[in-house]
């Protein structure tokens, strides 16, 4: 008899959390450990690397320590006739995510934007002669449009270098 009451307050309890669960993905809300701004560069990478699929060649994704921050570099493009990958940055500091950026000159993402001219619309986030970005779409820039910049990146890129799994 003990043992039909202890499953069935198991059973309970597992039918609370799927009903949570679901209410929460039909709501669209999300908890604080659902949402992917609250990562650090090291849980940040852990993520990219378990949601995406390298899908053609190149450098392989890293974290580096600078005087600035603890920085992520990721290849986006592929660029020219394969002869150039276009690397993109985070740098994050102890609070979290703080600036995304390109190491480009101005001639190279002419360039760019000449072969791809969707580019230039991540021109507008980036401060004033630099291809740096700490704000995006009116407000301090997170780890959700690191993601963001990066899937469009990817997506209108000729060779794809990454996939959602």
């Amino acid at each position: 008899m003990e043992k039909e009451i202890g499953m069935k307050k198991m059973s309970e309890i597992m039918e609370g959390i799927l009903g949570d669960i679901a209410k929460r993905d039909l709501s669209g809300k999300s908890r604080k450990e659902d949402d992917i701004n609250h990562l650090d560069c090291y849980q940040f990478l852990d993520y990219f690397q378990s949601n995406y699929e390298r899908i053609f060649g190149g450098t392989d994704t890293s974290i580096f320590q600078k005087v600035s921050g603890t920085i992520v570099r990721i290849p986006v493009m592929i660029l020219g006739n394969r002869e150039k990958e276009l690397f993109i940055y985070g740098v994050y500091d102890e609070i979290g995510l703080y600036n995304v950026y390109f190491i480009l000159s101005e001639q190279e993402f002419n360039s760019i934007c000449d072969e791809y001219p969707e580019m230039k619309e991540l021109s507008k986030y980036f401060r004033k002669n630099t291809y740096c970005i700490s704000t995006y779409k009116g407000h301090k820039i997170t780890n959700k449009d690191f993601i963001e910049i990066i899937d469009f990146c990817t997506t209108i890129s000729r060779y794809k270098i990454w996939k959602k799994k």
